[in-house]
């Protein structure tokens, strides 16, 4: 099988998707969804909550967000051959594909609920779990990448195997972000409320990719074939990664107990500016 030529800014429309690897990914990636949806229903039934599931089905929903991550970061899923289930912007998506939302965007939620319930997660423990995240979303990329089931275009520096580091800090972000507000809103979730994160989880996954990705989606819109232009791009691929970093960190930051703690007026000031009926009622 020859390679593509990936050299263009444009999306190529002749990549073929090979037939087997594109099955073994559709049973790889289907099967962890059925397997994470079997302890999904398990922790619901246990702990009497819808959550669980509710979790796997936001992160279905935030398939939504695959073609935009892919016209704004020069991706495409090999179009020839494939088993496309929807098309928009040009960008075809294939079945494997919708099944790996589940858990990709699901999965942290999942297996971290009863440290949501118990809300005893500390910073250090959501660093800890970026890392993961980081090593995890860069690794499940290498295999079919290599057998060009998906590709990326254009100009493409930094990467990590066959994926640009970039796209991995942004999808790190895109994965921590909504675990980090669902968490922080966690205590709120009761009753009707828990359908909420139906629309929390692909909206703040939406805002953590776009976030730390917004230099390296519009770099990637110059001529990337255009060699005065890889500068630019270089530093737009290093400064989402940065941003990646930054966008956790604040989320981290205002959804943790005490964090206005810095920002109190001081005693005396407060003070000063409160106003006590009693010395009203005496003047």
């Amino acid at each position: 099988m020859g390679s593509p030529n990936l050299d263009y800014t444009q999306p190529p429309v002749d990549v073929v998707m090979p037939a087997t690897p594109q099955l073994v990914c559709l049973l790889f990636f289907g099967g962890f969804t059925v397997l994470l949806t079997a302890y999904a229903l398990f922790l619901s039934i246990q702990r009497r909550s819808w959550l669980p599931i509710l979790f796997l089905l936001a992160g279905l929903f935030t398939v939504l967000l695959e073609p935009i991550a892919d016209v704004m970061g020069n991706a495409i899923h090999s179009p020839v051959g494939q088993d496309n289930a929807f098309t928009t912007k040009g960008h075809p998506i294939p079945w494997h594909i919708v099944l790996a939302y589940p858990w990709y965007f699901g999965a942290a939620e999942v297996f971290l609920f009863d440290r949501f319930r118990k809300q005893n997660i500390t910073p250090a423990f959501w660093w800890k779990t970026f890392a993961v995240a980081f090593v995890a979303v860069t690794a499940v990329e290498q295999i079919p990448l290599h057998f060009h089931l998906w590709v990326y275009y254009g100009y493409q520096p930094h990467k990590i195997g066959m994926m640009p580091i970039w796209m991995s800090a942004a999808n790190t972000a895109s994965v921590l972000v909504p675990a980090i507000v669902v968490y922080a809103l966690f205590p709120r979730l009761i009753g009707w409320k828990q359908l909420l994160v139906l629309g929390l989880v692909p909206s703040f996954a939406m805002a953590g990719h776009a976030a730390a990705g917004l230099p390296i989606y519009n770099a990637l819109g110059l001529k990337t074939e255009d060699p005065s232009t890889h500068w630019i791009i270089q530093l737009a691929s290093l400064t989402t990664v940065g941003l990646s970093f930054l966008v956790v960190w604040a989320f981290i930051a205002i959804t943790t107990p005490g964090r206005t703690q810095a920002a109190t007026p001081d005693t005396d000031s407060a003070a000063a500016d409160s106003t006590d009926p009693a010395a009203v009622r005496a003047t």
